[in-house]
C-alpha cells in the first residue's frame, strides 16, 4: 500500500526561516503576522515580510497559510478582518483559525479563502470534525492526544483534509484546553502568550504531605518524532505532515524539513527498506530535544505516561557526548571521555546536581573515543553526563543550503527570422507562460545571428528568479539582431513571467463590507438573574437542592444512569432544571468507558446538556432537550454568539479569560459565566500521580490506581492546583489552585447583561457548597462573614477585572 503523497508543511518565524523551509523542501509554509497569532513571542511578519514571503512560495509553487489561530476580542474583529482582507489580496492560500466567530465572519466576508481549523478548536473526534466541514472548514489539524486508529477512523468517515503534526514540541494540555498560564500570570495561550507554566518544576503533594523528595518538571513532555510512522500516516491518508516550531531558529526548520523530505520521498521509492539512519536521528537531537523523542499518543494513548516526560529538563539537551573522567577543582580542568566528534565552535555543557549547569566553547578539533581536557568551572563530579548543545558544522551545513535561494526551472523558445519580430516564449512546470516580440530581425551585414549566441543570451537569468533549463531555437539564414536588443527581450519576458505568477495567486477584495457582519445582536429585554450550579458527584446534590437556583448541571463523567434519574426526580421536585454536563473530551474509549450514553440520555427526563465540544453540538443537534455552549468552547465575541444562536443555541457560557468591560462589550443577554469555583486549568492524557508513583511498582505502564487521596502540583510558590484523576478512563484534569470567589463584587455583576451566574464545585464539602450557595443568592450584605473566610483561605477574581494579554 503506498497512498497519496503527503503535504510537508514548515514553520515560519522569520524570512530566513522560510527560506531554509522551501530550500529543503516544504511543500507549504504556515507562518504568522505580527499581531493574531499563536506565537506572539516569535519574530513573525511585518506586512511587507508578508508579502515577499508569499511571492517568493508561490514562484517556487510552495502554498502559504496565514496564522490566525488565537481569540479575539470584540474591539479586535474590525482590525483581524482588515488583515484578511491584506492577505486575502495578496494570495494567502489559507487561514488557520481558533475562534469560531472569527471564522465564521471570514467565511461570510471571504467565501472562497480556505479555512483550516486549529489545533487549538481541540478536534479530537469524528463528529467534531464532521461539525467542523458542515461548518465550512476545509481542512482540520487534529488534537496531537490521537492514536493512529482514531486519526484513520476520522479520514474514512468525514472525508476532510487532515493534518497532523508529526515533529516538535508537544503541549501536555489538549490545545485550546488550557487555562494554567493565564490563570497564574495573566498570559493567555489561547491568545498567543503562554508562559509555559508547563515547562516549570513541580512536586507531587498528597493529602497534606509532600510526596516526592524534590522538584520535578511533572508537565513536561520531549518532544515528538515520527519519522517511523511515516508509513502509517500515508496509508490512512493524513493529507498534511506539520512541522511545529515558529519560535525555533533557521537551521533547525531547514534541518528537521530535510530529513522528512528524505523519508516521505523514500516511502514512495521501491527499494526503501524503512529503516531510520541512526545519524539523521542524532541530527534531529542535536537540532533540538528534551532527553530524546517519543512518538507521542500515535501508537496509542496508553503507551506513553512517563516515556513521554522530561522530567529532568524541560529544555533543549542536545546530543549526548559522553562522561566526566576527573575534574581538578583546583586547576579547573575538566577530562571528558567522548563518544561523538568535536569542531572549534562546538558548544557543550556538563549536568551538575544544580543549576545552571557550567558550559564552554570547544577550541580544537577531537574524534569519539578521544579524551579531551578542557578548562571549566562548576560544581563538577566524575561520572556527570556531558552533552554538545551546539554543532559548528551542522549548523553551517544546513545554512548553506538556503544562503543561496533557488531558481525556478523555466523552458524558451526563441524565433529569429529576418524581417520579423524576435520572438521569445518561456513557460514553467505550473503552466505559467509568457510571449513577447521584441526589435525586427535585419539581414546580416558581416556577422549572422548563431544559434549558440542566441542561446547563450537567453540563458543569462541573472539575478532573476529564475534558471533557463531548456531552449529552443529557430535561427533564420544571414539574420541579425544586436545583443542589446536579445537581452532586452529576455529581462522583459522574465519580468512579465514574474509578474504573471504572482498575480495569478491575487484576488480581488468583495464588496461586502464587514462593517454589517458586525452588527450589534438584537438586545433581548432584561431578564432576571439566575443562579445555576455544578457539582461532581451525587454527594453534592442536596446542598445544591436550595430555593434560588434554577440549573444543576451533574458532570456526568461523576453519576451512573440510576444516580442521574434519582437526580432529576429530586431537582424536579424543587423546581430546578437538571442538566447534563457532557465531558469536555469525547474519545471513543472514554465514551466506552462512561457510565452512560446520549442515547440512554434522551430517554429520561433531564432538561438539558451543557455541552463542551464541537462534535457534542453535532451530536446533540436532533435532541429536543435544552443545549448550552460552555466555556471550553471560547466564546469570545459576538460573532461567536451569532453564530451559536444561528445554530439554535440560546444560552452561551462566554469565556472567563474576559473582563466585564468586554463582557458589556458583547451586550448579549441570555449568557452564563462563573462566578465560583476552581476552574480546570489543564486537561491532559498525562497523569502525574501514575507517571511517578506508578513507575516505583516498576510497571511498565502506570498502574496506580489509588482513588483513595487528593494529590496536588505544587509549585515553586506553595500553590497546589488539584489533580482530578479518572483511573477508568486514564484522563486527568488539573484545577486552580483557588477558586474564583466574586460574592463581594456580585452587585456590579449582577448588573452585566448575563442571565447565568454559575457556581461550580469540586473537592467543596456539603456544608461549605450550603454556605457559599446561600451567600450568592442572598448576597454580600448578608454573608460578610464568609468573604472573610475565603479571604483567609485565598482566592481569585479570575480574569474579570484584570484580563489577559
Amino acid at each position: 500500500m503506498q497512498g497519496k503523497k503527503p503535504e510537508l508543511l514548515s514553520p515560519a518565524g522569520s524570512l530566513e526561516s522560510v527560506y531554509a523551509a522551501v530550500e529543503n523542501g516544504c511543500d507549504a509554509v504556515y507562518m504568522g503576522g505580527k499581531n493574531f497569532s499563536a506565537r506572539y513571542y516569535a519574530q513573525n511578519f511585518s506586512d511587507d515580510e508578508l508579502k515577499k514571503a508569499i511571492e517568493y512560495c508561490h514562484l517556487r509553487n510552495v502554498k502559504i497559510y496565514i496564522t490566525v489561530n488565537t481569540l479575539y476580542k470584540e474591539k479586535e474583529l474590525a482590525p483581524l478582518l482588515e488583515f484578511i482582507r491584506e492577505i486575502y489580496e495578496i494570495g494567502a492560500d489559507a487561514v488557520i483559525v481558533q475562534d469560531f466567530g472569527a471564522a465564521m465572519l471570514i467565511k461570510k466576508i471571504f467565501p472562497d479563502l480556505p479555512l483550516h481549523g486549529s489545533t487549538q478548536m481541540t478536534a479530537h473526534h469524528v463528529s467534531d470534525v464532521e461539525f467542523l466541514k458542515q461548518a465550512g472548514f476545509q481542512r482540520v489539524v487534529l488534537s496531537r492526544e490521537l492514536y493512529l486508529e482514531e486519526i484513520k477512523q476520522i479520514i474514512k468517515d468525514t472525508g476532510v483534509e487532515v493534518e497532523c503534526f508529526v515533529h516538535g514540541a508537544l503541549c501536555v494540555s489538549y490545545s485550546g484546553q488550557c487555562l494554567m498560564s493565564s490563570m497564574i500570570g495573566g498570559r493567555s495561550g489561547n491568545r498567543g502568550r503562554c508562559a509555559q507554566p508547563c515547562r516549570l518544576p513541580y512536586q507531587l503533594f498528597k493529602n497534606s504531605n509532600i510526596e516526592t523528595d524534590k522538584e520535578k518538571y511533572l508537565l513536561s513532555p520531549k518532544d515528538i518524532l515520527t519519522l517511523e510512522r511515516i508509513p502509517d500516516l500515508i496509508q490512512m491518508g493524513v493529507h498534511s505532515f506539520k512541522i511545529e516550531g515558529r519560535m525555533k531558529r533557521p537551521e533547525y526548520v531547514g534541518g528537521v524539513t530535510r530529513l522528512y523530505r528524505k523519508y516521505i520521498d523514500l516511502y514512495f521509492e521501491e527499494n526503501w527498506n524503512g529503516k531510520i539512519d541512526e545519524k539523521d536521528i542524532k541530527t534531529l537531537q542535536q537540532l533540538f530535544n528534551r532527553g530524546g523523542f517519543s512518538q507521542g499518543y500515535i501508537h496509542n494513548h496508553k503507551l506513553g505516561g512517563i516515556h513521554m516526560m522530561s522530567v529532568e529538563r524541560p529544555k533543549n539537551w542536545g546530543l549526548y557526548l559522553g562522561k566526566v573522567i576527573a575534574y581538578d577543582r583546583k586547576r579547573k580542568k575538566c577530562t571528558i571521555q567522548t563518544v561523538e566528534d568535536l569542531q572549534p565552535g562546538d558548544g557543550i555543557e556538563i549536568w551538575t546536581e544544580k543549576l545552571p549547569h557550567p558550559g564552554t566553547m570547544i577550541t580544537s578539533t577531537s574524534k569519539a573515543g578521544d579524551h579531551i581536557i578542557l578548562s571549566i568551572e562548576g560544581n563538577i563530579l566524575p561520572n556527570a553526563y556531558v552533552y554538545k548543545t551546539k554543532d559548528q558544522l551542522l549548523l553551517h551545513q544546513i545554512q548553506s543550503t538556503y544562503e543561496k535561494q533557488s531558481k525556478v526551472p523555466v523552458y524558451a523558445y526563441v524565433k529569429a527570422k529576418r524581417n520579423q519580430p524576435l520572438l521569445l516564449q518561456v513557460w514553467t512546470d505550473t503552466g505559467h507562460e509568457v510571449t513577447m516580440e521584441g526589435q525586427i530581425v535585419e539581414k546580416a551585414q558581416n556577422h549572422p545571428l548563431s544559434t549558440e549566441i542566441v542561446v547563450k543570451q537567453i540563458k543569462k537569468t541573472g539575478n532573476t528568479p529564475f534558471e533557463m533549463i531548456h531552449i529552443e531555437s529557430e535561427i533564420g539564414e544571414n539574420s541579425y539582431i544586436n545583443i542589446q536588443s536579445i537581452n532586452e527581450l529576455r529581462r522583459n519576458v522574465l519580468g512579465e513571467l514574474e509578474k504573471k505568477i504572482i498575480q495569478s495567486f491575487y484576488r480581488s477584495s468583495p464588496m461586502l463590507t464587514w462593517k454589517g457582519q458586525l452588527k450589534t445582536l438584537q438586545q433581548e429585554k432584561e431578564t432576571e438573574k439566575k443562579f445555576t450550579v455544578l457539582i461532581q458527584k451525587a454527594s453534592q446534590l442536596t446542598p445544591a437542592l436550595q430555593k434560588g437556583v434554577s440549573r444543576i448541571y451533574l458532570e456526568l463523567e461523576g453519576f451512573c444512569l440510576e444516580e442521574i434519574r434519582e437526580s432529576c426526580i429530586l431537582c424536579h421536585r424543587e423546581g430546578i432544571e437538571c442538566f447534563i454536563a457532557l465531558p469536555s473530551i469525547e474519545r471513543s474509549y472514554i465514551e466506552q468507558g462512561l457510565n452512560v450514553s446520549i442515547k440512554e440520555l434522551e430517554d429520561i427526563e433531564i432538561d438539558g446538556y451543557l455541552v463542551r465540544t464541537y462534535g457534542q453540538v453535532q451530536k446533540t443537534k436532533i435532541s429536543k432537550k435544552q443545549v448550552i455552549i460552555d466555556y471550553s468552547l471560547n466564546t469570545f465575541n459576538r460573532s461567536a454568539i451569532q453564530s451559536w444562536k444561528e445554530y439554535g443555541i440560546e444560552t452561551i457560557t462566554v469565556s472567563p479569560e474576559l473582563t466585564i468591560d468586554e463582557i458589556k462589550e458583547m451586550g448579549q443577554e441570555d449568557q452564563e459565566i462563573v462566578v465560583y469555583g476552581y476552574l480546570p486549568v489543564m486537561t491532559t492524557e498525562q497523569c502525574p500521580v501514575g507517571n511517578e508513583l506508578g513507575q516505583k511498582k516498576k510497571y511498565k505502564y502506570c498502574s496506580y490506581k489509588n482513588n483513595k487521596d487528593n494529590y496536588f502540583l505544587l509549585d515553586r510558590k506553595g500553590e497546589k492546583f488539584y489533580i482530578q484523576r479518572n483511573c477508568k478512563l486514564c484522563f486527568t484534569k488539573i484545577y486552580n489552585s483557588k477558586p474564583i470567589f466574586l460574592l463581594e463584587q456580585m452587585d456590579e455583576i449582577r448588573e452585566l447583561p448575563i442571565s447565568f451566574f454559575r457556581m461550580q464545585f469540586v473537592l467543596e464539602e456539603p456544608e461549605e457548597i450550603r454556605e457559599i450557595i446561600q451567600g450568592y443568592i442572598h448576597g454580600p450584605k448578608h454573608h460578610h462573614w464568609l468573604i472573610e473566610k475565603r479571604k483567609r483561605e485565598g482566592y481569585t477574581r479570575g480574569h474579570y477585572f484584570r484580563g489577559v494579554e
